[in-house]
């Protein structure tokens, strides 16, 4: 079974992404040629890529950007421009409330996860907005053990959140909608 080592062949898939990083320039990357990537990295990479799911994978310690076609929209303008950077560059809004997780994840190898988990993010035209989703970060690890990458699987919630906020308004706060009490008329 081939090990999609060939630069021209690897990673397999078709997508945008697949393609970004496909062409990138992995040398004078943080995370060097991507012939040298070890094969759990480079496995997950394939998976990720296939995925329909919202998929963004961070990498070693400067916690360099990989991600899918799917997870694209969800970081609106920084598409293309995350691809291959470190996290620090492309999420500088939100590194203080990312950080933490993904370094927990990375010297831990535990998992992190959550629902309608809020983030402040600059995602169309440099304009800042709360949005959310249900999140799980977990360990990738290289043949010895070690943790070389966060897998961080998401949805975007934040039509859910606001629906149910407005619901909550809408009621009152009691989380029920009142209606009236049907009337009977007598002529």
């Amino acid at each position: 079974m081939g090990n999609g080592s060939s630069s021209t062949s690897w990673p397999t898939g078709n997508g945008e992404a697949a393609g970004l990083i496909r062409n990138y320039g992995w040398d004078s990357s943080p995370l060097g040629p991507s012939q040298r990537w070890t094969p759990s990295l480079r496995t997950t990479v394939d998976l990720m890529l296939a995925s329909g799911a919202q998929i963004v994978l961070f990498c070693g310690p400067d916690f360099v950007a990989l991600y899918n076609d799917a997870y694209a929209p969800t970081i609106g303008d920084k598409h293309p421009r995350a691809l291959g950077r470190p996290a620090r560059e492309n999420w500088a809004e939100l590194w203080e409330d990312l950080e933490p997780l993904l370094s927990g994840v990375l010297t831990t190898g535990k998992t992190f996860s959550a629902k309608d988990r809020p983030f402040y993010i600059e995602r169309s035209g440099g304009v800042g907005e709360t949005v959310y989703f249900d999140v799980s970060y977990s360990a990738v690890r290289a043949q010895d053990g070690s943790v070389e990458a966060v897998l961080c699987v998401v949805s975007e919630t934040t039509a859910r959140v606001l629906q149910r906020r407005d619901c909550a308004r809408a009621s009152g706060g009691s989380g029920r909608w009142s209606t009236p009490a049907p009337t009977s008329s007598t002529a």
